[in-house]
């Protein structure tokens, strides 16, 4: 955590940390109150104060994230279709104006940049690769703007970097509620 001029907070990756530290990672049901003790103790009056105000807005974002998510039927990304790569991408569009709506545009960007760099480039790699595979480009399809597919001539490698791609289109499907539980140790689903 950090505090800047004037006492107030610095909303950055270490601040999701701790909250994701607490609220998903820690198995005692009083997980907001011990948060908020321990935001209490460690904070200045206006930090905690806006860092209170950061926290009930993201356990308000958790619970319409996994609804949300609920209602798209996306399951896990291990058996990803050209279909599955559209709707994730639907999902994906959905979760930012969620987020936007609930977190607001600083925090968004603090938290999420990058993870969302990473899953536009998955989602972007695998739409390529899909139209790769499904046969010869048309004239259009050569002279559009095509998104460059890192290629391998070691298979270990090309299957690690899948594998990079699954668990990132993992990430992006997975409910607050099942890493909890993968965090608590219960199995998932």
């Amino acid at each position: 955590m950090a505090v800047g001029e004037g006492h107030r907070l610095i909303v950055n990756g270490a601040l999701l940390g701790l909250i994701d530290s607490f609220l998903l990672e820690n198995s005692d049901d009083d997980r907001a109150d011990q948060l908020r003790r321990y935001l209490k103790g460690k904070l200045p009056a206006p930090a905690y104060g806006e860092a209170m105000e950061i926290v009930e807005r993201y356990q308000t974002y958790m619970k319409a994230h996994d609804d949300l998510l609920a209602a798209q039927n996306l399951g896990h990304g291990r058996d990803v279709s050209a279909i599955d790569i559209d709707r994730i991408a639907i999902w994906r569009q959905q979760r930012d104006r969620l987020r936007r709506s609930i977190l607001g545009d600083d925090v968004v960007q603090a938290w999420y940049q990058n993870d969302d760099a990473q899953l536009d480039q998955v989602l972007q790699e695998w739409r390529q690769r899909l139209e790769d595979s499904e046969g010869p480009l048309s004239r259009a399809q050569a002279q559009a703007l095509r998104y460059p597919v890192p290629h391998w001539h070691d298979k270990q490698a090309e299957e690690h970097h899948r594998q990079y791609m699954l668990r990132v289109l993992e990430k992006a499907v997975t409910s607050f509620a099942d890493r909890r539980r993968v965090r608590d140790g219960s199995s998932v689903r």
